[in-house]
């Protein structure tokens, strides 16, 4: 009997269960498999998603290298494991449809739908910044309109006020419609 028909066989007289669960140290990722140690029996190309059935919908939780998971083998076999709970993820990845969601532990960065956009913008400095432009237009509307050209001797001058040339004062920029309020950071 190989070493892996042993272990299982064990593993079956000791939870007397079909499937069988247990703790593994992750010590390699190869796309959405990885390499774990349970003791000093290495097993490879355990699954990071619970099936394999190719969906385009996916969650896949990558775990960091030499951190602890739990991994489950149905029907107690070993040729058929996957993960089954991580608590140190290195990577999260999301996708159904047309969304995705890319989160990068390592990097810190996080990519929603491909990341193409920029980033994300940091709606109370926008505000801000708007504003100011908003009051420095104001201020110099008024200080355009009070000016009066002085001194104009000849010709149809005036040395009254000059005529506005800018319309209403511009409104303060509010937060509400420029926010998604669904996205948070």
């Amino acid at each position: 009997m190989d070493k892996e028909a042993r272990v299982v066989e064990l593993l079956r007289k000791l939870t007397e269960q079909k499937d069988v669960f247990f703790y593994g140290v992750v010590k390699k990722i190869t796309g959405d498999t990885c390499t774990v140690m349970i003791g000093d029996l290495e097993l490879s190309d355990v699954r990071l998603k619970a099936t394999n059935n190719g969906a385009d919908a996916k969650l896949l939780i990558t775990p960091t290298i030499d951190s602890i998971v739990i991994i489950g083998a149905n029907g107690g076999d070993l040729r058929s494991t996957f993960i089954i709970k991580v608590d140190d993820p290195e990577k999260i990845f999301y996708t159904h449809g047309d969304i995705t969601i890319d989160i990068d532990g390592s990097s810190g960065n996080i990519k929603i739908n491909g990341g193409n956009l920029g980033g994300l913008i940091k709606i109370e400095e926008l505000v801000n910044r708007l504003n100011a432009i908003e009051d420095y237009v104001k201020d110099f509307k008024t200080k355009y309109d009070s000016h009066t050209h002085l001194g104009v001797l000849a010709g149809n001058g005036s040395s009254g006020n000059t005529a506005s040339v800018v319309g209403a004062d511009p409104t303060k920029t509010q937060r509400d419609p420029l926010e998604d309020t669904k996205i948070k950071h």
